[in-house]
């Protein structure tokens, strides 16, 4: 009854917590059942910074892996979001994550620290804490584990992070990690090197149109199109015509957002496309150059 009553109490706002509070909430961090110890992590989360001296007990739940439904925590969080939603389910340790990361910079010694866990839920977990933190002083430690973490789920976090991060000493691990041997986790480098926005990147997500994996040609057109660089339009043209039509899709997207007329002509051709949505986002690219 006392922890329904302090969930409903943050769900208002209406107060702050006090130090019992904390430790109730502290306490079922270590609940046996998994449900109650994310719960307990969404509680401490609505906190931020007040919930300081929960940071050892949050960190140490990041290698909690319990599969866990995405709304468990749906009462407490209602509609506040969070960046790296990966539309996957929730667990214990992806709620710790969180709650480090709206705690904010006081927890990131912890944060940088479970990077180094021999648990490979733990480095994920902690990832995800250390791009909604945002701090340019995590970008080494997670290029580090970017270049030479063996878990594929770990790297292709760290690519998410260091794109949430938007700094351009990121250019340079993403860069390399457009040669990953996982499509995934190229395909998230250069979402993130598009999320950055650095016309540095430009020449890498142009290789990278010619990735053997669609998915990879996908959102390396899609950040050509966010860098919005007329250095890219080169690259662009060819996939008006991939065998991906998705591809093309995000191609002529692109192009429409760099606005540079040298598309015009494969765009025209682009409307007689055999996919109604690559002749949909065609028009629309030829409308943003009138």
């Amino acid at each position: 009854m006392r922890y329904l009553l302090l969930t409903l109490l943050l769900i208002s706002g209406t107060s702050a917590a006090s130090a019992q509070d904390l430790d109730d909430f502290v306490a079922r961090l270590s609940h046996q059942d998994a449900e109650a110890r994310a719960r307990a992590a969404c509680s401490l989360a609505r906190l931020r910074s007040e919930a300081r001296p929960a940071i050892p007990a949050l960190a140490r739940l990041l290698s909690d892996g319990t599969d866990l439904p995405p709304d468990v925590c749906r009462d407490i969080r209602g509609n506040r979001g969070w960046w790296g939603n990966w539309n996957e389910g929730s667990s214990p340790g992806i709620e710790a994550a969180r709650a480090l990361g709206e705690i904010g910079l006081s927890a990131l010694e912890s944060v940088h620290s479970a990077m180094r866990s021999e648990s490979a839920t733990a480095r994920k977990n902690a990832v995800r804490a250390a791009g909604h933190i945002e701090h340019r002083s995590s970008i080494d430690p997670i290029a580090n584990l970017l270049g030479r973490d063996p878990d594929e789920d770990v790297r292709a976090q760290a690519a998410w992070a260091l794109g949430a991060i938007e700094h351009s000493d990121g250019i340079r691990p993403l860069t390399s990690a457009l040669g990953d041997s996982a499509p995934y986790v190229r395909s998230q480098a250069a979402w993130a090197l598009g999320a950055i926005e650095h016309r540095d990147a430009v020449p890498a997500l142009a290789r990278a149109t010619r990735d053997r994996s669609p998915l990879v040609r996908e959102q390396a057109a899609w950040a050509l199109g966010a860098i919005e660089s007329s250095d890219g339009v080169d690259a662009l043209l060819p996939l008006l015509e991939d065998t991906d039509p998705r591809v093309r899709q995000q191609s002529a997207w692109a192009l429409g957002a760099i606005e540079d007329e040298r598309a015009v002509d494969a765009l025209l051709k682009a409307l007689d496309d055999s996919d109604v949505e690559v002749r949909r986002m065609a028009a629309w690219a030829l409308g943003t150059m009138l």
